[in-house]
């Protein structure tokens, strides 16, 4: 067993969550079961204890079954022991999609011609993800690196001919480009038997509107940026509580702007799917407080964690929502008999509450001013599954793959099926 859980490493299919979060283990229990690849990909409590070199590989792909244009994406890196041991490792998401590449119109007279034709890019959507960690396991036992995150989206230009009676009109028009930038310098240390994790991150938003001119398909371009920022902080105890009441207990908080929650721990915020009334997001914080506890019987693994967290936003137009969640994330890691085999799943059911209140203003005629405060109040249950099931098998000469089968629904009648992979060799 422990062979299994020390050998398999990372590999999720969002770039920003395969560099800067955790192993496919890890993600399809909601983070009760962990092994080697969340031990040395970044900085946490075991990165300076382990003493085999990693080489760390790993693929996955989307929409199978269900979708024409599937995506795929990658992983490969390596961790070096030592004194001052260190790891490396990279991503990549590409998706070309489906663009239209032309159109032509014609009038029921034949007599004019619409053809429209698109500057496609290669890829209409990218991600890449890079991070380095090192360690001085002599100092506080302190692990520190870099992640880096970028991703971003085009939308094609186009030209449109309209032919008339032999006589040509061009008409261009313009795209869109995105570009997104996440920086963090994350850095772990031992205070006793607390272990503390601050993270902070720095993001660029960057849109560019190419607009067309009425001479070329490339005219003037209006670039808008936005810079946050985000810090997150997590202390995490080791046998707080007496036997059977958890083995850790974690305490964690977060601040700054809810896009970067993606490359953090911070849980599923309790305004996430019914935010009527705050629009975008401007500020977030998050306090929780976790307790995980450790049960095992015939050869099977269960964890149980109890939890409990808050959200504060801020949106614009004075908007506040607060949210508290109660949660209980539980998950397997069972042997499958004699095999050299496991599966592996988790379940987080959730009971939230939140209240939005929002401040409007209206300037009548004559400068008098009308302020209108609402409010509403929502308390929902609710289960989220990690939608991986998984199996892990014990290969030779120390080499682990683990294989999950994703499941994605958004609505009633949209789902897609996806499936990753990930292996670990120790040299």
């Amino acid at each position: 067993m422990k062979r299994i859980m020390m050998g398999v490493i990372t590999l999720t299919l969002a770039c920003a969550m395969a560099v800067g979060q955790a192993s496919l283990l890890n993600e399809a229990t909601n983070g009760l079961f962990k092994n080697v690849n969340d031990y040395v990909i970044k900085p946490n409590v075991m990165f300076n204890t382990v003493e085999t070199k990693q080489v760390i590989i790993g693929g996955g792909f989307d929409n199978l079954g269900f979708e024409s244009n599937a995506t795929g994406s990658g992983l490969v890196g390596y961790f070096h022991p030592g004194k001052l041991p260190w790891s490396i490792a990279g991503s990549l998401n590409l998706n070309s999609g489906t663009h239209q590449v032309s159109q032509t119109v014609t009038t029921g007279d034949g007599q004019t011609i619409s053809e429209t034709t698109y500057e496609n890019p290669a890829f209409s959507t990218y991600e890449a993800g890079f991070r380095f960690t090192f360690g001085l396991p002599e100092t506080m036992n302190l692990s520190a690196g870099v992640v880096a995150y970028f991703d971003g989206t085009e939308i094609p230009q186009s030209k449109t001919t309209v032919t008339t009676g032999g006589q040509d009109t061009i008409i261009y028009r313009g795209g869109t480009k995105t570009f997104n930038m996440v920086l963090g310098v994350p850095i772990g240390m031992e205070f006793g038997s607390v272990y503390n994790i601050i993270e902070p991150f720095f993001l660029m938003e960057k849109t560019t509107d190419v607009v067309a001119s009425p001479r070329q398909n490339a005219g003037e371009e209006t670039t808008t940026t936005t810079n946050t920022f985000m810090l997150y902080d997590k202390l995490i105890a080791q046998d707080m509580l007496p036997a059977p009441f958890g083995s850790e207990t974690s305490f964690w908080l977060g601040i700054g702007n809810a896009e970067l929650t993606k490359i953090t721990e911070l849980e599923k915020p309790a305004y996430t799917t019914d935010n009527a009334g705050v629009g975008e997001i401007k500020l977030s914080t998050q306090f929780g407080m976790s307790n995980l506890q450790d049960f095992s019987t015939a050869g099977i693994e269960i964890k149980f964690k109890p939890m409990m967290y808050f959200d504060l936003v801020l949106g614009p137009h004075k908007s506040v929502t607060f949210g508290a969640t109660v949660a209980a994330g539980a998950a397997a890691y069972a042997p499958l008999g004699n095999l050299p085999l496991a599966v592996f799943f988790g379940v987080t059911p959730a009971l939230q509450f939140h209240t939005t209140t929002l401040v409007t203003e209206t300037t009548n005629p004559g400068g008098r001013i009308t302020t209108t405060t609402s409010a509403s109040r929502s308390l929902r249950t609710n289960v989220l599954w990690s939608g991986k099931v998984g199996t892990s098998v014990l290969l030779p000469k120390d080499m682990v793959l683990d294989v999950t089968l994703n499941v994605t629904t958004a609505g009633a009648n949209t789902s897609s099926l996806g499936l990753s992979a990930q292996m670990s060799i120790a040299l």
